[in-house]
């Protein structure tokens, strides 16, 4: 089916060696350099933006892919009320889409992250889209392949105003049943990190960020992080040989943002809390010992696993953005609280994302 689906597609993508790629790790995040005029545009926008709006540039509200009367309504006013920084597109149509993506152009003298699920295609949430093979049946392919897997979809994503994909899932499998099995490109950390950079590349190189999910790795735990706060009980030098490999990887190529899981990861973090609000998870770990600089997304706050968690906590922990709230108001009324400098150091990393994919 895989071969069928992809089969007009050329190979182009060409992968770095092992040892080429760890010695990029210092300035693996070439792509997070900033260009004189994407500083400049950046500055001059977070200026103009009052402490309101740029509170709201940090929330990504979750919203159904309908043009109805009031779904049209709702996004108008996280739009033009709460300016939000980007949408998480929920169950619809495609022909929807392209309605809420005009909408959006109108409304936003500023560019939306449009973002979406989209792990077997936009079929995952677009009724009638095209869809592709899950993850788990994709770990005999080739580079070539996932590369040409991302680079179509970005196009197809492309065509709809959809800048963002949640994806590549960059999980590794463990040895028990875990409900995220089938989303993953399998066991070996090292097969998973070539194929899922393979394919995050083919969409970046087709004008879409992707985001790779789910940090530090939901793999290794049997629960379900939407109906509870799953615990990684591995040690930092036993993540490092498994789970961290692909993150790794994904970060030494400098793609654009990392999406962090609702996990507790006691071995980095001895409170017990997610590593979505984590200030050792996202700041220590993955900032600085990993030295990713891009985009930092949480999963929904929504879920379960992020139950009491709030998106002022992980802005304070060192996210950028923050997935699907609950109530996007009071969130918005938390971060407009905030210091001066957290929301600077979010934002002003938030514009110059809009500015490479605007």
């Amino acid at each position: 089916m895989a071969s069928i689906i992809l089969s007009g597609c050329r190979g182009r993508y060409v992968s770095r060696s092992d040892s080429e790629s760890i010695a990029a790790d210092s300035a693996a995040t070439l792509r997070a350099d900033y260009s004189a005029d994407e500083e400049a545009w950046a500055d001059s926008i977070y200026r103009c933006m009052s402490v309101a709006e740029r509170a709201g540039m940090i929330l990504m509200p979750g919203i159904y892919s309908s043009a109805d009367a009031a779904n049209l309504s709702l996004l108008k006013r996280y739009v033009t009320e709460m300016h939000v920084g980007g949408i998480v597109l929920l169950r619809g149509t495609p022909a929807d889409v392209s309605v809420m993506t005009d909408s959006i152009r109108r409304w936003s003298s500023l560019p939306l992250f449009v973002a979406i699920d989209a792990e077997w295609g936009l079929a995952m949430r677009l009724k009638g889209a095209a869809s592709y093979p899950v993850f788990s049946r994709l770990g005999e392919v080739e580079e070539n392949y996932m590369y040409d897997y991302g680079h179509r979809l970005a196009a197809e994503a492309s065509r709809l105003g959809i800048n963002m994909i949640l994806g590549p899932v960059l999980d590794v499998a463990g040895d028990d049943a875990s409900y995220i099995s089938f989303r993953t490109l399998g066991s070996d950390p090292a097969r998973v990190a070539s194929l899922g950079v393979a394919y995050a590349r083919g969409l970046e190189d087709g004008g879409v960020l992707s985001c790779a999910k789910h940090f530090p790795g939901h793999g290794s735990v049997s629960a379900d992080s939407h109906k509870s706060l799953p615990v990684i009980r591995k040690s930092l030098e036993q993540l490092e040989g498994s789970d961290l490999l692909p993150f790794k990887r994904y970060i030494s190529e400098g793609n654009s943002a990392v999406m962090v899981g609702h996990l507790a990861l006691p071995s980095v973090d001895s409170s017990g809390r997610s590593a979505s609000a984590s200030p050792e998870v996202i700041g220590s770990l993955l900032r600085e010992r990993m030295g990713f600089r891009g985009l930092v997304l949480t999963d929904a706050i929504s879920m379960a696993g992020a139950s009491g968690e709030s998106a002022r906590e992980a802005i304070a922990a060192g996210a950028d953005m923050v997935l699907a709230p609950l109530d996007t108001q009071k969130e918005l009324s938390g971060l407009i609280q905030m210091s001066p400098d957290s929301l600077e150091r979010a934002v002003k990393r938030i514009l110059h994302y809009k500015y490479r994919f605007k």
